[in-house]
């Protein structure tokens, strides 16, 4: 059996040297042919950056630690719009009900899978930098710029107001429950107002009763250090010493009271915080909850595809697939050879 060596490896396929140049060309052309008709690809980046103090302060209108209502930091804002820009219910609304629009399509209450995917692997959404909290970018790859910068736009657009009624609509919540439970300590203390009001009387029908039944019509006169001793005891169980008339008129003016709010010492105070949390269930909705970072520019190259790339690669594989050809003709020649 005959070896082969590089030698001869080497000079075989230098012998051949035009024909694997044939299909290095070949497949460089090939190559040269799909980078060219492929359709190039863009990517249109937007950058994110958290809202000022200035941007919450409207949310932050009447809420103080006095007030029971912690305000809004501006992480505690911008988490919730990232939350909202990275959610899946927002892709999907999105997808369904800008995007396809975009692509000449119709609403779908279906979503198809393959091309939401490959939607889903075309938008990104990631920090810049190390801190999570800072600054973020979302980008888009399109074969039309404009269009992907106008989706982007619209996109975070979206994910920023789905972020601010959310908020304010947390803040109208907790004004609201706030209220509701003053509006309870309220409905509570008038209750006991009442409740007090017709004890006493009852209490005062029975000193009446008492009084009438032992003729005393007025208080009785008694002399200086007595009726200093007794003026502090004229309740309780001595009301009736008042007399018949003082009793009828003050039964008359409770029976016939309207309102027992201004005998309710709390009722005021409480009444002032309801108006308070009342008025901030209508805080205003000028609130913004992410800064844009720097203009959306258009890129004037694309990333896909790769044209030189994609020509050393088919130059490559055609030198490779003509050696390969070359060697394999080789090889056989010498094994028919020694037949």
């Amino acid at each position: 059996m005959t070896e082969v060596d590089f030698f001869d490896i080497a000079t075989e396929l230098w012998k051949e040297k035009w024909l694997i140049a044939a299909f290095t060309c070949f497949a460089g052309l090939i190559a040269l042919a799909v980078a060219l008709l492929s359709t190039p690809v863009y990517e249109v980046k937007f950058g994110i950056a958290p809202p000022t103090i200035n941007d919450v302060a409207n949310l932050n209108y009447g809420r103080t630690r006095e007030s029971e209502l912690a305000p809004y930091t501006v992480k505690e804002v911008y988490d919730v719009f990232l939350h909202n820009l990275q959610s899946e219910s927002l892709r999907q609304s999105f997808y369904t009900g800008v995007y396809m629009a975009s692509q000449g399509g119709v609403g779908q209450k279906e979503i198809d899978k393959g091309l939401y995917e490959s939607f889903y692997k075309r938008l990104t959404i990631a920090p810049a930098g190390k801190d999570p909290e800072d600054r973020w970018i979302v980008s888009l790859q399109e074969p039309d710029p404009a269009k992907a910068a106008e989706l982007l736009s619209a996109y975070v657009a979206q994910a920023g107001e789905a972020a601010k009624q959310e908020v304010v609509r947390n803040a109208r919540t907790e004004a609201s429950v706030r209220a509701r439970i003053l509006n309870s300590q309220i409905n509570t203390l008038r209750e006991s107002g009442k409740k007090q009001r017709e004890d006493t009387i009852s209490r005062l029908r029975e000193a009446l009763n008492v009084a009438k039944s032992i003729n005393l019509e007025k208080p009785p006169v008694f002399t200086v250090n007595r009726t200093s001793e007794m003026s502090g005891d004229m309740g309780g169980n001595l009301t009736y010493m008042r007399g018949t008339k003082a009793l009828e008129a003050e039964l008359v003016n409770l029976e016939t009271r309207e309102s027992d709010d201004p005998f309710i010492k709390e009722l005021r105070g409480i009444e002032e915080k309801l108006a308070y949390y009342q008025g901030l269930e209508t805080a205003p909705d000028h609130v913004t909850v992410y800064r844009q970072d720097g203009v959306v520019s258009l890129p004037s190259s694309p990333i896909k595809p790769k044209k030189v790339i994609i020509l050393i690669i088919g130059l490559i594989a055609g030198s490779a697939l003509g050696s390969a050809f070359v060697l394999t003709r080789f090889f056989v020649r010498r094994r028919i050879s020694r037949v």
